[in-house]
This record gives C-alpha cells, structure tokens and sequence, in this order.
C-alpha cells in the first residue's frame, strides 16, 4: 500500500476545533437521517449567494440551503426543524457564510427570502 499523499495539506496537530466540531454534527446528521441515502435530489434554487436543494422521501423532505452572501436569509414554511441545532418554527434564519437542513413534511410548501430588518432597528 502506498499513502495517496491526498491527506499532505491537513493541519496535523493544529486543527481548527470548531469546524471539526461542526464537520461531526454534519456527519451526525447525515448518518441520523435516511434520505440522505435514499431520497430523491432536486435543486431548487441557485445563484451567486444562495443555493438550496432538497432530498425528497416517503413522507417528509429535508431542505439544504447554503448562504454564501453576508446576508441573513429566512427559511419560511408551515413548520420546519433545523436539524444542526434543533431549533424549529415557522421563520428560521439562515446566517450569513452558512448553512442549515430543514425538515419538513414532503408536501409543505417554503419560501428562502433575504431578511427583511425590523424599521424599529434601524
């Protein structure tokens, strides 16, 4: 067996913590969740800031949107769970260089808008 020398460039003993702390939850989530292996793929939407796609199961379907811009977006939908952090509603923000997976019943309609600030806050 020869070392591929594909994992030369890792930071070795100097690891940033937080990502692989966060690259854990991801795995998490994926192995927790069987339409990552199983479900239909669409994409839903895509630009320069946003991109969002689905994985579509029996009953229920997982939203992923990625924000890349340094805007905070909302996810809006009859009712979702955010499934990093747990946290579920109705409007979900999605932070700036982030990303987020929504859980959602297969047939609930959702909306991905730029937040719009309270004029009280401005």
């Amino acid at each position: 067996y020869g070392d591929p020398f594909c994992r030369g460039f890792y930071p070795w003993g100097n690891e940033d913590s937080d990502l692989v702390e966060h690259c854990k939850k991801v795995g998490k989530m994926r192995r927790g969740e069987g339409i990552f292996a199983d479900g239909a793929i669409s994409v839903r939407f895509a630009d320069a800031d946003i991109a969002c796609f689905e994985r579509i199961g029996e009953n229920e379907a997982i939203a992923v949107v990625v924000n890349r811009s340094d805007r905070t977006y909302e996810f809006i939908s009859r009712g979702a769970v955010e499934l990093l952090d747990g946290e579920n509603g109705m409007k979900l923000s999605i932070l700036p260089m982030s990303a987020a997976a929504f859980k959602i019943k297969k047939d609930d309609g959702y909306t991905v808008a730029e937040e719009i600030p309270n004029l009280r806050d401005i």
